[in-house]
């Protein structure tokens, strides 16, 4: 079954899910969440997922990206490994000038878009909700892994992410330090991509920083990400009564997203909000 009609035949859940989680990706603790129609079992020594908009096979981004991996990473992706696409429902923080399938507020209240627009021109939370998918790519082989991850740091990235870091490459303009734009990516390429690889392996490349993988199985399985607010997380989390599972692989993801969630932690608004929260609990 496709997941839309299980999102729909589980809607009520899904609300709470959404009445739960909303508020967390509101005030930082997350960026956001997925949800699958189940839990994906590993098939290979190494599982990368890239977590996009345009992967369906019309989309540019996804064209490209495929031709750049087959030229540089010397892989026929389609031949050499099993690839492929995966549903993902996906709930994340707007910024203005966002479109999403659906819009929310903090409270999981539904919006129209120009509710939405408004909301964010007032700079409330609003919680944009999208089918999106998730490119799969399973590799066995650990220089083949290096190889791809090397593709899309170098031609899916709107900013230019140095190979031996992981990190943005900064230029000078007058005082302050700037990343530097990337000539080279692809159409559709995002300032943050999400890239992320599970493996049981216990060497991971440079380019990224091991984080957790938190699942949630209500009929449906929800997936959130997560480093340095693990703690603040799990707080919320066990005050509920979901099915919490907690990922047997090692996952990591590219080190710009990891730098990217973690922001905020020491922010004076966020240590308040989490003071409040253990205050009232």
């Amino acid at each position: 079954m496709k997941l839309e009609k299980i999102l729909q035949i589980e809607k009520s859940k899904i609300q709470k899910i959404r009445e739960t989680l909303f508020p967390l990706i509101g005030n930082n603790v997350i960026t956001g969440f997925n949800i699958y129609e189940n839990q994906f079992h590993q098939k290979s020594k190494y599982l990368l997922s890239y977590l996009h908009s345009e992967l369906n096979p019309e989309d540019k981004h996804r064209q490209e990206l495929i031709e750049k991996i087959k030229q540089y990473a010397d892989i026929d992706i389609i031949q050499n490994m099993l690839f492929e696409i995966v549903d993902r429902h996906t709930s994340y923080k707007l910024k203005s000038g966002w479109k999403a399938g659906h819009y929310y507020t903090i409270k999981a209240k539904l919006l129209t878009e120009t509710e939405a627009n408004l909301a964010l021109k007032r700079k409330d939370v609003v919680i944009g909700v999208d089918i999106q998918d998730d490119m799969k790519i399973h590799i066995d082989d650990y220089r083949e892994l290096l190889q791809v991850i090397d593709v899309f740091n170098r031609y899916a990235n709107t900013y230019v992410i140095n190979k031996n870091t992981g990190k943005f490459e900064k230029k000078r303009k007058g005082k302050k330090l700037i990343n530097i734009f990337n000539e080279k990516a692809i159409p559709g390429s995002w300032e943050i991509p999400l890239i992320t690889l599970s493996t049981k392996e216990k060497r991971i490349p440079d380019s990224l920083d091991r984080i957790k993988e938190i699942g949630i199985d209500e009929d449906v399985y929800l997936s959130v990400l997560i480093d340095k607010k693990y703690e603040d997380f799990m707080f919320f989390l066990d005050q509920t009564k979901f099915k919490k599972v907690e990922k047997k692989e090692i996952v990591s993801a590219n080190k710009v997203f990891v730098e990217w969630m973690n922001k905020n932690i020491y922010s004076r608004k966020y240590v308040e909000f989490m003071n409040r929260a253990r205050t009232h609990h």
